[in-house]
């Protein structure tokens, strides 16, 4: 039993930092189940966002609040939420000075100590390994087929989920959905995007100070 919530249950599931087994190691997630208070209909995983955000702690299924908000939403359902490794209390990945950056002069310096840090561990945190993750946590609650209520990231990695493991899905539920092939790490669709979307935001009131708005302004960016 944790938190504030009557029975909430919180728990570890130990999987491997590198399933191939070239790198030694282990991963640590925590994970909050809470049974429904009415009849049971099956059980639903809730995925927070980011990537980064722990989802047993965005959830917080340990205030009662909380608690109630989400089975009012999955009646009947139990409700699990886990950090996945990296976030939360799962191995939290920790770059204080990269983390409280704010400008980005010198970003790039802290982003390489930060990875020169992480040492041949920092290839184990994508979506994949968030994906085989889930699964572990799937396996040791012993449920075959699960739901799976994904916010932004974590609408990423259900479908990733339901992509790799169809036959343990029950149903998904996604809000502020993330196609599977973005993020760009460059954001190349988001520059690819600015002059349609900036010359429909203008739609003529900028006339009087150019004709071309969006050619001025990304001009400029470039």
């Amino acid at each position: 039993p944790c938190g504030t919530t009557s029975g909430l249950v919180c728990s570890d599931v130990v999987v491997p930092l590198d399933r191939s087994g070239v790198v030694p190691g282990t991963v640590t997630l925590h994970v909050e189940t809470l049974a429904p208070s009415g009849t049971p209909r099956g059980t639903v995983f809730l995925i927070a966002g980011g990537p980064g955000q722990g989802s047993a702690h965005v959830f917080d299924l340990g205030s009662a609040d909380n608690a109630n908000l989400f089975r009012f939403l999955f009646p009947g359902y139990t409700l699990v939420a886990y950090d996945d490794r990296g976030t939360g209390a799962s191995g939290l990945l920790n770059c204080p000075g990269l983390q409280t950056a704010t400008t980005p002069d010198g970003e790039d310096a802290l982003a390489a100590t930060c990875a020169s840090s992480l040492g041949a561990q920092a290839q184990f945190y994508g979506t994949a390994d968030h994906v085989e993750d889930l699964d572990a946590v799937r396996t040791s609650l012993g449920v075959d087929k699960i739901a799976l209520f994904g916010v932004s990231y974590g609408t990423k990695l259900a479908l990733a989920y339901a992509s790799a493991y169809p036959d343990h899905v029950e149903r998904l539920v996604l809000d502020s959905v993330l196609p599977p092939s973005l993020p760009d790490p460059f954001s190349a669709n988001v520059a690819r995007s600015i002059p349609a979307t900036l010359a429909a935001f203008c739609n003529g009131v900028c006339n009087a100070a150019t004709h071309d708005f969006a050619g001025d302004v990304t001009t400029v960016a470039n």
